[in-house]
């Protein structure tokens, strides 16, 4: 029993190999003229001759050419059995591929758009500072004031810190990068680079846990180590982040704490008139002056954390970083 290759239709039976019965039943024909006298055959051995021929072609038939074939049709259906679920396989996976470039797709303008509106709400803060700033500088009560003034500094630092709570989380220039990669690594055509098999998103959020360093670890385990944005909500100040693996990472969060100025005086006479009739004037001496300073400290406020990690396992991945 031999068989051909399949063709694409799978239509096995056609291409079945059936052997040739090849057994002698010529077996009447070759006995002898008088087979009881002469062969010696007793009458039960001539009658089984009778039989001979039909029970080899019995033999072959139910025991060589039936069973070939019933193996052969049941082999045949079990794989037009299994090359049916194959294309139904292949249909879903291309239908979650297509869902998952579109969600990719939607979160990149998302992104992209946050980005923007953080970069205008930074640009009109910005210039409302600059504005403030300048009048604080500028004037007091409509009167000039002068820049050794207390009033001068303070003024424009309460300017400062009113700009920082309109700018509230903003875009720094490395999550701008990332941004612009994951929109390069989601481009449609042209080399490994732009395959999203391999591509990994997830976001999450979480509260700070505490002044300095904290640990976060991700839900589920990246395969490999993920790149990571962090984006503090309602929050002056920024994220910063160490120590990425594909179990978590390290982040503090961080604010400008300003630290008042402060001035020393004291006072001096001086005379006028003449030496039979004079008179003394009290005048001010500053003796020491502090300007104020920002010192950047971690804080305990229970800011909520948002995140952003991606993780790219293609060929080009380590050049791409």
């Amino acid at each position: 029993m031999s068989l051909n290759k399949l063709d694409e239709a799978l239509n096995i039976v056609s291409s079945l190999v059936i052997p040739f019965l090849e057994d002698d039943v010529d077996v009447i024909q070759k006995l002898d003229d008088e087979p009881n006298d002469v062969g010696g055959l007793t009458s039960s051995e001539l009658k089984a001759k009778f039989d001979e021929a039909g029970n080899i072609i019995k033999k072959y038939l139910n025991e060589t050419l039936v069973p070939q074939l019933s193996d052969t049709v049941a082999e045949a259906e079990a794989r037009r059995r299994d090359e049916a679920e194959r294309q139904e396989n292949e249909t879903a996976r291309q239908e979650a591929e297509s869902l998952r470039q579109n969600t990719f797709a939607a979160e990149v303008k998302e992104a992209k758009q946050a980005k923007q509106d953080a970069d205008d709400s930074a640009k009109r803060a910005a210039q409302d500072a600059s504005d403030a700033e300048a009048w604080a500088k500028g004037t007091r009560n409509g009167k000039p004031v002068a820049e050794d003034d207390p009033a001068y500094e303070n003024n424009a630092k309460h300017y400062r810190d009113n700009a920082a709570e309109i700018v509230g989380p903003t875009v720094t220039p490395a999550q701008l990068a990332e941004v612009e990669k994951l929109a390069k690594a989601g481009s449609l055509g042209g080399g490994a680079s732009g395959a999203l098999d391999d591509l990994e998103i997830r976001v999450g959020s979480f509260v700070n846990a505490g002044a300095g360093w904290n640990s976060y670890r991700f839900p589920v385990p990246f395969e490999g180590t993920p790149q990571v944005i962090l984006q503090p909500e309602n929050f002056p100040g920024w994220a910063e982040i160490r120590s990425i693996t594909a179990e978590g990472f390290l982040y503090c969060l961080r604010q400008p704490v300003y630290t008042e100025g402060s001035v020393s005086t004291g006072s001096y006479y001086t005379a006028s008139g003449t030496a039979s009739s004079s008179s003394h004037s009290s005048k001010t001496l500053v003796s020491d002056v502090t300007l104020p300073k920002a010192e950047n400290k971690t804080t305990s406020e229970a800011v909520r954390v948002h995140w952003m990690a991606v993780e790219y396992n293609g060929d080009d991945a380590d050049a791409d970083r």
